[in-house]
């Protein structure tokens, strides 16, 4: 049996196919709690996918920790880089004595005994103004440096920054296990 990837995104698709060359995506509108804790809102997304498609599936959330905001926006980076795009992120984050951040990716995976497993990917790096805001589909790659890095997730073609990538870290562990 295939493995679904539940997402609309399909930047987020095209990262988790480089890992799982044999997964299929399903576009399902999910239900998302409102939580600190983006591991059960990764456990609930697959309850709540369960309810719409049987066999196995695989979701993820990303949490962008601003340390000069004591981990602000975290989960709600999407609605924060929706209410502000890049400019008012990087316009609200440039004025915070640190712009340091880490980027956390948690893949959930449910089975078909509807057990559920978390994997946990994290790149730390900063928040920096990039001249080259493409992207392949994340609003905020743009101005995300990993360390280690010369460039920023938009500027990096997608062989560079699986090099860096926390989704690439979580969907690694997935497939290990």
């Amino acid at each position: 049996m295939k493995i679904h990837a539940i997402t609309s995104n399909p930047g987020k698709f095209a990262e988790i196919k480089r890992h799982l060359p044999d997964v299929e995506q399903l576009d399902i509108d999910l239900d998302e709690i409102q939580s600190l804790d983006i591991k059960k809102i990764v456990e609930h997304k697959l309850v709540s996918a369960r309810e719409h498609h049987a066999g196995e599936l695989i979701v993820d959330d990303v949490s962008v920790e601003l340390d000069g905001m004591n981990g602000f926006p975290g989960h709600l980076i999407k609605w924060m880089n929706s209410a502000l795009g890049p400019d008012g992120f990087y316009n609200v984050v440039k004025n915070l004595p640190i712009q340091t951040a880490s980027v956390i990716c948690v893949i959930g995976y449910i089975d078909n005994a509807d057990t559920i497993h978390t994997f946990e990917g994290k790149t730390e790096g900063k928040i920096v103004q990039s001249e080259n805001t493409a992207t392949d589909g994340f609003g905020w790659d743009s101005l995300f440096m990993p360390d280690g890095a010369t460039m920023s997730f938009g500027e990096m073609s997608p062989t560079q920054k699986q090099k860096f990538s926390h989704r690439a870290k979580a969907l690694h562990k997935f497939t290990e296990f």
